[in-house]
């Protein structure tokens, strides 16, 4: 006997448009039935009730979640989506959950913008996505991983005893009907997991192939190398490490007094070869300015740059005194890639519960920055 589960699907929505109707038509492609927000009103009580007796009447609960929380729910704090998924869970009906990699989010925040990210609620977003994914959850790069996710759970859960679905009066089949059925399914999944797979393929050769043909150093190299001279910034090599000495009178920079100054020394961890540190100095050159440690990087390393930085930031999180500023120098217009930096330090920062007496910044110098630089350090000649 056949039967058709109800499947709730629940998500933000302008965000998530082309991934909800990718989902729809894998659970119609499953030969299952859809439901979600599409069929409900928003912004009062009785859209709670609607949604609550569409989970209560729904026999699986989807939910894909992309970068961004979801509009809030007043009398439980929660956003719509969260609570959805809390609801499913006190009703005991099976959930499944499909969550956005982060090479995607990054790759829909290049196209749409800060928009499909969480701002307002980063804190309760990053909470709900951890829970979610200490559940029954899978990753998606793009439209066909949520499909074959969607395909794949759904065949297993026809086969629960427990979830009774919709059988129509007239749908009574013999085994072998529904092996044949069963057959199809299997043969979707197989053709669409195959053309996942050749695409991901071709994607991995053409960044191989691109990072062949990068063999020479990006042209921003030797334009850093003249804005960091003219900075006055002085290399620290790796035989001396990266010694700080902090003095009473280093916050005017002002006295060339050196009686009765007071001053203490604080080592710190020299990064990795990748990356290049410099003392930049007061105008007087008497005491320590700030601390630049400057990688020089293209756009498929930003992800895997972050990454390092934040381990550099769990080392110097007790250098207090220490201005540290991490230089991320990359060709190209990338403005956004500052916000993402800024948002990326702030998290690490109340992880780590570093104090405001740690000053440490990310700083996104691009073809922009560059620029910017040489003129105001009379680099570039105008007429």
């Amino acid at each position: 006997m056949s039967k058709k589960l109800q499947v709730f699907i629940s998500s933000t929505f302008t965000d998530l448009q082309e991934e909800r109707q990718a989902a729809v038509e894998a659970v119609l492609k499953s030969g299952h039935i859809p439901a979600g927000m599409e069929l409900f009103r928003s912004g009062d009580q009785s859209q709670k009730d609607t949604i609550t007796k569409w989970i209560e009447e729904s026999d699986v609960y989807l939910l894909i979640l992309g970068g961004r929380y979801g509009s809030i729910e007043e009398t439980t704090g929660k956003s719509y989506t969260h609570w959805e998924y809390d609801l499913a869970g006190e009703l005991n009906k099976p959930r499944f959950a499909v969550v956005i990699s982060s090479d995607s989010l990054q790759k829909k925040v290049k196209k749409a913008g800060k928009s499909v990210i969480e701002i307002e609620n980063a804190s309760k977003y990053e909470n709900f996505k951890s829970n979610v994914l200490s559940k029954v959850s899978q990753f998606f790069e793009d439209t066909k991983d949520i499909q074959i996710a969607i395909m794949q759970t759904l065949n297993e859960l026809t086969k629960d005893k427990n979830l009774y679905g919709w059988v129509s009066g007239k749908a009574v089949q013999s085994s072998e009907e529904y092996a044949t059925l069963m057959l199809s399914y299997k043969k979707e999944i197989d053709k669409l997991t195959s053309e996942n797979e050749k695409l991901k393929h071709l994607l991995q050769e053409t960044v191989h192939k691109d990072r062949q043909i990068q063999t020479d150093p990006p042209e921003i190299t030797d334009r850093l190398e003249k804005v960091l001279e003219l900075l006055g910034a002085s290399f620290i090599s790796s035989y001396r490490g990266i010694g700080w000495e902090i003095t009473s009178e280093e916050s005017d920079g002002e006295s060339e007094e050196e009686d009765g100054s007071d001053s203490s020394m604080i080592n710190l961890q020299y990064p990795p070869s990748s990356y290049s540190p410099y003392y930049i100095f007061t105008p007087n050159k008497q005491f320590y300015q700030k601390l630049l440690i400057v990688k020089e990087i293209t756009l498929e390393e930003f992800n895997e740059t972050l990454s390092e930085i934040r381990v550099l930031i769990h080392s110097y999180k007790h250098a207090e005194g220490v201005p540290v500023h991490f230089v991320i120098a990359i060709p190209g217009d990338h403005g956004d890639l500052q916000d993402i930096s800024d948002k990326f330090l702030m998290r690490a920062v109340k992880l780590e519960q570093i104090t405001s007496e740690v000053e440490l910044k990310i700083e996104i110098w691009d073809e922009n920055v560059i620029s910017y630089f040489e003129d105001n350090l009379g680099l570039t000649v105008s007429f």
